[in-house]
């Protein structure tokens, strides 16, 4: 199993990107997985997505149907979002080889709490956790989504795994070949939703979640959450959380 992966950067709003994060994720990351070159495609307002349609006529996604006319509401970055997973999937689809491949997607808001052969060994861990018919594996549920897991259907074995039970929070996903190729096909079919919204209503993607009890009980990481030797050094806690900066609030 080859693992592949890109870092988007998140836009604040200022001008600005979490440029530090991003690149000590990649500097992490890279001691064992390939990097996917495609770009972080920002989208501020009405005008960028216009441009991007002019300069990107061949991304049949954009300029066909899925986002020829998003629905009224929608922010501008979620558009954005759209654009940088699925150019990210379809470079992933073209580099990989072998059906076991698979695809890790951040956003430059997380905070790995491993490194090197322990996160290596964490995400082949969860990979293997999953049915062989998965199609994407979300790594972190927010804290207020959590109440949502019902043993009763979302639970079928005592491991780590259960069915996706809330939506996908984009900043920590991890795709199969075949999750990909779907996410391929629905994009140039119609897209109608934000990518985290549709993923959990459209039920033809086979989705799976870590169960509640393998996350912090702490989403958004302090100072203190950061020196707690017990999260440090629980192994199948949480891997990637978001991570507090009171500069970035």
């Amino acid at each position: 199993m080859t693992i592949f992966y890109k870092v988007h950067h998140k836009f604040l709003g200022d001008g600005s990107f979490r440029e530090s994060n991003a690149n000590a994720i990649n500097a992490t990351l890279a001691k064992f997985a390939n990097q996917l070159s495609s770009e972080t495609v920002i989208i501020k307002n009405e005008q960028d997505y216009f441009e991007f349609k002019a300069n990107n006529i061949e991304l049949n996604f954009v300029n066909k149907r899925g986002l020829r006319n998003p629905p009224p509401g929608w922010l501008p970055g979620e558009i954005g979002v759209w654009i940088s997973n699925i150019q990210a999937l379809k470079e992933f689809l073209n580099e990989s080889t072998l059906d076991s491949d698979t695809c890790l997607l951040l956003e430059s808001d997380v905070w790995l709490n491993l490194e090197g052969d322990a996160l290596r060994k964490c995400i082949v861990t969860w990979e293997r956790a999953t049915p062989r018919d998965w199609d994407f594996l979300n790594l972190y549920v927010a804290e207020n989504w959590r109440y949502l897991f019902d043993p009763l259907v979302h639970e079928f074995s005592d491991g780590l795994i259960c069915k996706n039970y809330a939506e996908v929070h984009i900043p920590a996903i991890l795709w199969s070949r075949q999750g990909a190729l779907k996410m391929l096909r629905m994009a140039n079919n119609q897209i109608h939703s934000p990518i985290d919204r549709q993923l959990f209503e459209d039920h033809s993607f086979q989705g799976y979640a870590l169960k509640p009890e393998f996350h912090s009980n702490v989403s958004l990481w302090t100072s203190e959450a950061l020196n707690n030797s017990t999260i440090a050094n629980s192994p199948y806690r949480i891997l990637l959380q978001d991570k507090m900066l009171s500069s970035d609030s």
